[in-house]
């Protein structure tokens, strides 16, 4: 479900479909995917998201049930969209070598790029919690 934050009104509902071979209402960018990303791109191609807009890409944040490094590739490069969100140790493009804090020790944190798809991916310590996140990189422009 797509839905606006500060008005709550429904943009999108997709109902899950499985591993359905017909595709059925999905768009033809999204046919290929994985369930999951193709959930999310579907999502957002239906609702008009990946239109260009006068105030540039739009970011769209989710939790770690939808992100991983390849979908926000994937809506950076065909949707316009940015986006970021807490992430699974077992997704796509998880670097759990580079990436391995355990849930002992003090506040902690770390960063590390992922060049292949442009993505910084992260991951923090507080409070013996240890969580991971992962960015589409928002490039601003700098003025001198």
């Amino acid at each position: 479900m797509l839905s606006d934050s500060k008005y709550y009104f429904i943009y999108h509902v997709d109902v899950y479909q499985g591993k359905n071979n017909h595709n059925a209402y999905i768009d033809k960018v999204a046919a290929e995917l994985p369930t999951t990303q193709k959930t999310v791109i579907n999502t957002i191609r239906k609702t008009g998201l990946d239109m260009v807009a006068p105030e540039g890409y739009r970011y769209l944040a989710s939790d770690n049930k939808y992100n991983c490094n390849e979908l926000l590739a994937i809506m950076r490069d065909k949707c316009r969209v940015f986006g970021g969100g807490t992430k699974r140790r077992k997704r796509k493009g998880f670097d759990s070598e580079q990436l391995n804090m355990t849930k002992a020790g003090r506040i902690q944190l770390k960063l590390i790029y992922d060049p292949k798809n442009e993505i910084i991916n992260g991951q923090w310590r507080d409070s013996g919690e240890t969580a991971k996140l992962s960015i589409s990189p928002v490039l601003l422009p700098i003025q001198l």
